[in-house]
């Protein structure tokens, strides 16, 4: 598998942490981040190939940050982390974009083959890119 660069984006600090331990596992990068707007505003000039969302954060929700992370980046695949949600929200998130869905708590195993899917498109691609600008 390639390295990937992985951006976990979550107000708890525990959440984050097991991110990080769990990166030095895998083998991947890690860009914590503790809100969406710090999230969006490093997606403006950082090269992520994934991130995981929680849906439920102070200031800006998951819900608004998964709409603006599609707005400037279509194709990036996000990962919705939830303690439980109802299915009508799983549902619109899904519409909006979401790859796919972790649930609290959740093992490394689950972690580590969203990282083997998300290799598959990264091996064909030669050299990192930069995200586009907003317009």
């Amino acid at each position: 598998m390639d390295k990937i660069t992985a951006m976990v984006v979550d107000d708890y600090e525990s959440v984050r942490n097991l991110f990080k331990r769990m990166s030095r596992g895998l083998g991947f990068e890690l860009i914590p981040v503790e809100d969406g707007f710090t999230a969006l505003n490093l997606l403006q000039s950082t090269p992520v190939d994934v991130i995981f969302l929680d849906v439920r954060m102070p200031r800006i929700d998951g819900l608004e940050t998964l709409r603006r992370i599609k707005k400037m980046r279509p194709t990036l695949p996000v990962y919705m982390m939830t303690g439980s949600e109802l299915d009508y929200v799983l549902n619109e998130l899904s519409k909006m974009g979401a790859e796919g869905f972790l649930f609290k708590p959740f093992e490394l195993r689950e972690v580590s083959a969203i990282l083997e899917k998300v290799a598959g498109p990264l091996n064909k691609r030669v050299g990192g890119d930069l995200p586009p600008k907003n317009p």
